[in-house]
């Protein structure tokens, strides 16, 4: 069965593809091998090419992190220049909307296999990780396609509009319909609620999620919403039970790719899909990016390479690679951070320092104290933080968002391309990305508004 389960993968993955052309119109082959075991459904789950890669980077693409010589914009697709300069009309490559929802599909098919078996004793603790695991890959897809494809959540507004299809069962005949942004918010914390009970501790490798991930992700989750309780909660379930940090003092500066794959910060390995907008020393890190970084902070040689030219190209891939794929996972810096700013927001303003200090002193050269005594002041150096060692891991373009809320953190976006300059308002439209043509050419779906 072993077998016959890889290659089922495999087709599923191709019918799916057939499928999404027609949006997923397509009866499926009635000679498809499907799962038929608990183990089945987690040799699906572990098919790391379809559930830890090719999550959506066009957020990444559209963000501040980066910028791009004239040369290099025109080098690029149609696509790839609407998204750099925010064309309110501009295409988006089917992957993106696409890789996600393959994950979903395989997270569907495992669920509904494991809805059919009544595991013995002896099954129960695998029947748990593996109906866990496919409520978290499925919740991870849904929540990085909705930051990218719907409006930003209000946390006390409205929440109606159209955000993505909430697909959860594997037949390809249903129709899909857009939920509304409070259903598809509603369903990603439901899920990850019920995964975090599920899933074990510790997990035998960081694509697999355990309980650390979940309460991790949940705690980005409702950051992004902003309910800062829940996600202060979240990031303290998370980090107590697993609160590994890479010391940077360690970290030897000098070698071409200086951080492994699943290195011991790693809660989840994920990986975006590949932007031509990043290819081969494109994405050019500019100087209000670097010069954030103090003197002493290990981050700045740590995460950026200097060209001949003297530019500076990111190098910080926790992917253990030099450039593409990017690394988007979850890790535990980005809950200290979570914990840190909710505790601020909250007005614990030593318990934010102290989560802060604790990060920063495996990132300076010498132990740091802070000395904040200010709600606001610490807030403020937090969401630096975040700045600063969150780059270029497919979070930004969340923070843009949410902070966009608050009128002391709204930030208009500019670039510039020859004599040309493009601006992204907050609260703009364009802050949900317009789904691919190709979706809405062989749906019902309705294109996001401008």
């Amino acid at each position: 069965m072993k077998t016959n389960i890889v290659i089922a993968v495999l087709t599923a993955g191709l019918l799916f593809f057939s499928a999404c052309e027609n949006f997923l119109a397509k009866k499926p082959k009635s000679d498809l091998v499907t799962p038929e075991s608990i183990d089945d459904c987690q040799l699906l789950l572990d098919d790391y090419s379809t559930m830890n890669t090719g999550y959506p980077s066009d957020g990444q693409a559209s963000s501040d992190d980066y910028y791009l010589s004239e040369a290099s914009w025109q080098s690029l697709s149609e696509n790839a220049r609407s998204t750099y300069t925010w064309n309110p009309l501009g295409d988006h490559d089917l992957p993106q909307w696409y890789y996600p929802y393959r994950v979903v599909y395989n997270a569907n098919l495992a669920l509904q296999t494991l809805a059919k078996i009544k595991p013995l004793p002896s099954e129960v603790y695998r029947y748990n990780h593996a109906r866990g695991g496919a409520l978290f890959f499925r919740s991870y897809a849904f929540y990085l396609t909705a930051e990218i494809f719907s409006l930003p959540y209000q946390p006390s507004g409205d929440n109606s509009a159209p955000a993505i299809p909430l697909r959860l069962t594997p037949n390809v005949n249903e129709a899909s319909v857009r939920a509304t942004v409070q259903q598809t918010y509603d369903r990603i914390v439901g899920d990850l609620l019920e995964a975090a009970e599920l899933l074990p501790e510790k997990t035998t490798v960081a694509s697999r999620p355990g309980k650390p991930a979940a309460y991790a992700a949940l705690a980005r989750v409702f950051l992004s919403m902003g309910r800062f309780e829940k996600a202060l909660e979240m990031a303290d379930k998370s980090l107590s039970v697993y609160s590994e940090l890479l010391d940077y003092r360690n970290v030897d500066a000098n070698a071409a790719i200086p951080f492994n794959r699943f290195n011991e910060e790693v809660l989840f390995q994920a990986t975006s899909t590949m932007g031509v907008q990043f290819g081969s020393n494109r994405a050019l890190i500019g100087e209000d990016l670097l010069s954030r970084y103090e003197a002493g902070d290990l981050r700045s040689t740590l995460f950026f390479n200097r060209n001949s030219d003297g530019t500076y190209v990111f190098r910080g891939n926790y992917d253990g690679g030099s450039g593409q794929p990017f690394f988007i996972g979850i890790t535990t810096p980005e809950v200290y951070l979570i914990r840190a700013e909710c505790h601020a927001r909250l007005g614990h303003v030593a318990a934010a320092t102290e989560d802060l200090e604790t990060l920063l002193n495996k990132r300076y050269a010498t132990d740091v104290q802070l000395g904040l005594t200010d709600r606001e002041e610490v807030l403020k150096r937090v969401l630096e933080e975040r700045r600063k060692e969150l780059v270029f891991r497919g979070t930004r373009w969340s923070d843009l968002r949410r902070l966009n809320r608050e009128e002391a953190h709204k930030l208009t976006l500019r670039r510039t391309v020859g004599n040309q300059e493009y601006m992204l308002s907050p609260d703009d439209a364009r802050y949900a990305l317009r789904i691919p043509l190709e979706v809405i050419e062989h749906s019902s779906l309705a294109q996001n508004k401008r």
